[in-house]
């Protein structure tokens, strides 16, 4: 009796058979595509979401609904919080940013200029390049991507939206 055949190696196997292997081959390519097309865009929601809540970790945007600004109830309730370290009065715009799939939204907050240093040490920023805005100017520092994000319910980016005054323009720092 002879023994077993001695078994082919993978490339030789490969290329003697190719109709029995590529199909199984371009059955494994598919799957794997569809796994990363799966998983790349979730982990990438994932890390936007993080970015977007991270800074509410030290600080909470309170929002008085369908009235421009606090009435004494509402600033009685907030400054009977004891965990409120203090108030700093912003202005917010809500942007659409542009994801891998679809859209997501973000704020963008605008203080007055001799809170923006400690805003951007609290929540762990920093300024790139450029400088901040001077007092009783009207403009802002943002992101290229947030100054060309959309507006919610208009076709106008975020760094021609009026912040302040009609008579100012918000505009991204070069």
């Amino acid at each position: 009796m002879t023994g077993p055949a001695p078994a082919l190696g993978a490339l030789r196997f490969l290329a003697r058979n190719p109709r029995r292997v590529l199909p199984a081959v371009v059955v494994q390519a598919l799957v794997t595509a569809l796994v990363l097309a799966v998983v790349t865009p979730l982990t990438g929601f994932g890390a936007t979401v993080e970015a977007n809540l991270r800074p509410l970790t030290v600080y909470t945007a309170v929002t008085p609904m369908s009235r421009a600004d606090f009435d004494e109830g509402l600033s009685a309730l907030l400054d009977a919080n004891p965990a409120q370290e203090r108030r700093v009065q912003a202005k917010a715009l809500w942007m659409r940013t542009p994801m891998v799939v679809g859209e997501s939204f973000t704020m963008l907050v605008a203080l007055r200029a001799e809170e923006h240093a400690d805003f951007l040490r609290r929540v762990g920023n920093r300024l790139v390049e450029g400088v901040l805005p001077a007092p009783g100017s009207d403009v802002i520092v943002t992101s290229r991507l947030a100054a060309t994000s959309r507006v919610p319910g208009s076709d106008r980016n975020a760094a021609s939206i009026s912040l302040a005054t009609p008579r100012s323009t918000a505009r991204s720092s070069p």
